[in-house]
């Protein structure tokens, strides 16, 4: 079986060295690539194409370049892996009416976007792909009952299998952690709650604000809401990712409440360190912290809420830390990178 796979974002030309070395968690593709002798195509490899007509396409938009790159490889491969619904639809629509195409596998995070459900229905592209696979319960329950995409083409698999559990793994001890709370990424985030929930405490908060945008105005946000016990930092690598999880005393993911897995990384990630999570509750991940246990869901856009349970655990360590050590244990299987991408390549086998 040719497998190609075909990802939206550019893969860093030392990324490899980098997770030999242990500066960087494992990533699924290279591991499947390796188990399927796949091919990667990233927006890097469509940008250099000899082809006027892909050049073409990359002006007007990444996906549409890489979506007519994989058309005019039609014939090279038996299976396109897509790695989101945006490139997955346009290459779906470009090989709607290919008599003998290849197999065309999308991993969804967010077909619920009603421009992207409008296209997928409209172009009845349920009969032009042979699989999604979803990452939260709330996706694969919406292209069934909403997109009319028959359940034997739809696959279930943990969002959590995505994060290396062997990269975040706890290994400070007790003593060496510090009194702060830790909030991590950008997409969909509310951040402006979690500063009004935290102006005038005690509480010291960080807050990494990478990661993908929801908003262009997100970083306008971050920066407008500055206070002086939270400290805000645009980046960091990752092995000192992970040293702020190991140091933190819990975790806040502020959260706006949206239908896709927004926010999951970030979550399974604390959890996999050993963190209690606190999240303002969004519907796209509600299936992944149970409440009162591995941490907190509250009401989102509410501060009073938030700043309730974020000074219950600040004011209560022996809590936090026994609500962390039941998050680790809760998600310590499903942190599996080795298991998530043998998932996937059953899945694309069994297609075959």
């Amino acid at each position: 079986m040719r497998v190609c796979l075909l990802i939206g974002w550019p893969i860093a030309p030392n990324l490899k060295q980098r997770i030999a070395a242990g500066e960087h968690p494992r990533i699924e593709v290279f591991d499947l690539a390796c188990r399927l002798k796949a091919e990667i195509i990233d927006p890097s490899v469509a940008a250099q194409s000899r082809s006027f007509l892909v050049r073409v396409g990359c002006f007007f938009g990444i996906p549409l370049g890489l979506a007519l790159l994989a058309w005019q490889r039609k014939g090279d491969f038996d299976l396109f892996y897509v790695g989101n619904e945006k490139i997955g639809i346009l290459v779906a629509a470009l090989f709607k009416f290919v008599k003998r195409r290849p197999r065309i596998v999308i991993l969804n995070h967010y077909l619920s976007n009603p421009k992207k459900a409008f296209l997928f229905s409209r172009l009845q592209l349920q009969n032009s792909i042979d699989a999604l696979i979803c990452l939260s319960e709330y996706q694969a329950t919406f292209v069934e009952r909403e997109l009319a995409v028959s359940p034997r083409k739809v696959f279930r698999i943990h969002y959590g299998g995505m994060v290396d559990g062997s990269f975040f793994l706890p290994r400070v001890k007790e003593g060496e952690k510090q009194k702060y709370i830790l909030s991590v990424g950008r997409e969909s985030r509310d951040y402006d709650t979690l500063f009004q929930a935290l102006r005038d405490s005690s509480v010291r908060a960080k807050i990494v604000s990478s990661g993908i945008s929801g908003c262009r105005n997100d970083r306008h946000k971050i920066s407008d809401g500055r206070l002086p016990n939270v400290e805000i930092v645009e980046y960091v690598p990752y092995p000192e990712l992970r040293k702020l999880y190991e140091r933190c005393s819990f975790v806040v993911i502020p959260m706006r409440n949206v239908d896709y897995p927004a926010g999951m990384t970030a979550i399974m990630e604390a959890m996999a360190m050993g963190k209690a999570v606190i999240a303002t509750y969004s519907r796209g991940i509600e299936e992944f912290i149970e409440d009162s246990i591995t941490g907190f869901w509250t009401e989102p856009g509410n501060p009073i809420a938030l700043r309730e349970k974020v000074l219950r655990l600040w004011n209560n360590p022996k809590l936090a830390s026994e609500m962390g050590k039941r998050a680790r244990e809760s998600v310590k299987s499903r942190v599996d990178l080795t298991r998530f991408v043998e998932e996937l390549e059953s899945i694309l086998t069994g297609l075959a």
